[in-house]
């Protein structure tokens, strides 16, 4: 992942299969508003973004899904334009267009917002008799 804003490019030409662009690794809001593109032909889009960082997202996915922060639309021709993050400060615009498959924007270390399948609930055991009496 990145750990700078100086480091991430103005453009990200994402190949086939599963891109991860992380930015959660950067630890300073932006200061001066500035926009990434990102796009594919086939294949996701997985962006994650800090939670300090206020947010534009315009997705567009020819036919596929866009996840933003939990929130999934599908089908085709899909369109998300969404906002988010703290209310004040430069905002990261995302120009995300895709062709076939998925787009994924999270705020947050991926998996904040999503439940990671697990053991399952915790159980905890009740006497057979009920609940005990004080």
């Amino acid at each position: 992942g990145y750990t700078s804003w100086a480091q991430v490019p103005s453009t990200i030409q994402a190949g086939a299969g599963k891109n991860v662009i992380d930015l959660t690794g950067i630890q300073t809001p932006l200061t001066v508003a500035r926009t990434l593109t990102v796009a594919n032909g086939a294949g996701s889009i997985v962006i994650e973004v800090p939670v300090s960082q206020p947010v534009t997202v315009h997705a567009r996915v020819v036919a596929g899904s866009i996840d933003v922060n939990g929130l999934t639309t599908s089908g085709l021709g899909r369109v998300v334009d969404q906002t988010f993050g703290p209310a004040s400060g430069a905002v990261l615009t995302l120009q995300v267009r895709a062709g076939f498959g998925q787009v994924v924007v999270n705020q947050g270390p991926l998996g904040a917002a999503v439940p990671v399948p697990g053991p399952g609930p915790i159980k905890i055991p009740v006497p057979a008799n009920g609940p005990a009496k004080p």
